[in-house]
């Protein structure tokens, strides 16, 4: 700490401010993310105070806010990256060696306009619980505009840049201080497998992290946790603690963190716990038990190192083949991702959500004889519980999620099953045939990296 308090003020005085095209650059991006936002929301808030709600027309005119707004943040911040903004971050941190840092300079302002966009779009996320408000309901509870802001940069943001941010900076170590000491023949290998470990065990530790970034405490002994765990036993879930997710009440929602049990917590908002009937708690409890039992975190962890490798190497052979420039073949890598990746995460999350629905609904009220059958009841337990959630977060059911679907497609589908006396069986080989698929392009992609 000594020599960095000493280095610092002299790295500052050291410093080239960035170029004025840099700084335009800068001011065009946060700028056009306001303008996008400010002029999207106001029709949209007025149709729906006009129609008494969300209808097509208004969910459309959302979504294409959404995609459209989301194109500028990745075009805005890759355009930076490229033409000045990274190269001046590269030029004037980058020599200084000190971990993390230009990595951290570098998203400075893609997080600050983040944060931004969510400051205004607190007016939607308002009206959505008040104009949009069930007949005879009291108007739905939601944050002032510092606790909805606040409870983004906790969930979203440091949700993903906490797990991230440790793999970047236990890397950063090995390239400034470890690979300068070691072998010129065997860099490579150490990199390779210090980076490999690293970040496997940031994921394996990681919940522990989070649950400590969101605000949670343990689920307290009584009847609901008796029940939560008898159902564990007939699920054979294994798992470190129920935690509740405080959310002053206003998200209702439940979730699953960690890989392996010593470090796997399941969660439950306090909004489903204050405001849902014990069996309806019981059937979402069902569903995330369901993605742990069905392994769906390891695969979608495989896919995601299997895409990121294969688009890797699909980009070193463009690049060579084509002879592209760094920034060209670094754009290309990014676009692979985002649409490869982002298309393949985005099928297969949604049928493994499906597979869950189903044992949500199976553990709801299973057969006497413990057949893979789903029941009517189970099924009507678990729709119920899927429309009473999409009701306290406001969202209308027709609305259609990039990893889930839409809520009414999941209900119809399981009370589908259910007035059929359909099985488990068939969704469940369909996502045995997603994970032979996952693991051929793991080895595919391994195989990738060995040569």
């Amino acid at each position: 700490m000594v020599s960095f308090s000493l280095t610092a003020p002299r790295m500052l005085e050291q410093l080239e401010p960035p170029s004025r095209w840099t700084v335009a650059t800068i001011a065009i991006y946060a700028i056009g993310a306001i303008l996008i936002i400010l002029a999207g929301l106001r029709p949209i808030i007025a149709r729906m105070r006009a129609q008494g709600g969300l209808d097509s027309k208004t969910i459309k005119r959302r979504n294409l806010l959404e995609a459209l707004y989301r194109a500028w943040l990745i075009a805005g911040q890759t355009a930076l990256i490229t033409f000045g903004y990274g190269q001046w971050v590269a030029n004037t941190l980058g020599a200084y060696h000190i971990p993390l840092l230009e990595k951290i300079v570098l998203m400075v302002p893609f997080c600050l306009i983040i944060i931004t966009g969510w400051a205004l779009d607190y007016r939607f996320h308002l009206a959505i619980r008040t104009i949009n408000a069930p007949s005879g309901d009291h108007t739905p509870h939601y944050w002032s505009r510092r606790s909805h802001i606040l409870y983004n940069i906790r969930h979203n943001l440091l949700f993903t840049i906490a797990p991230i941010g440790l793999i970047l900076l236990l890397s950063d170590i090995v390239e400034f201080y470890v690979l300068p000491a070691t072998p010129h023949d065997a860099q490579e290998a150490v990199y390779l497998t210090t980076s490999l470990g690293g970040a496997l065990v940031v994921f394996l530790i990681s919940p522990l992290l989070i649950t400590r970034i969101w605000k949670t405490r343990s689920l307290e002994p009584g009847e609901l946790r008796s029940d939560l765990e008898t159902l564990c036993g007939t699920l054979k879930l294994k798992y470190r603690d129920i935690l509740v997710w405080e959310t002053e009440g206003v998200i209702a929602n439940a979730a699953v963190m960690g890989l392996i049990a010593p470090f796997r917590f399941i969660l439950m908002s306090d909004g489903i716990l204050h405001r849902l009937e014990r069996h309806h708690i019981k059937a979402v409890f069902a569903h995330e038990g369901g993605h742990i039992t069905s392994k769906h975190l390891p695969y979608l962890m495989m896919m995601a190192i299997a895409t990121m490798t294969l688009c890797a190497t699909a980009t070193d052979f463009a690049a060579e083949y084509f002879e592209l420039t760094e920034i060209s073949a670094g754009i290309l890598m990014f676009a692979l991702l985002l649409t490869v990746g982002g298309f393949l995460f985005g099928a297969v999350s949604r049928q493994f959500e499906r597979q869950s629905d189903v044992i949500g609904a199976w553990a709801s009220a299973p057969p006497e004889d413990d057949s893979p059958t789903i029941t009517q009841e189970g099924a009507a337990i678990f729709a119920s519980a899927l429309q009473q959630i999409a009701v306290m977060n406001g969202i209308n059911p027709q609305k259609r999620n990039w990893r889930h679907g839409s809520i009414a497609y999941r209900v119809q589908y399981i009370l589908t099953l259910g007035s059929t006396g359909a099985t488990r069986q068939p969704i469940d080989a369909t996502v045995r045939k997603i994970k032979l698929a996952i693991i051929i392009a793991t080895i595919t992609a391994a195989i990738s990296m060995a040569l």
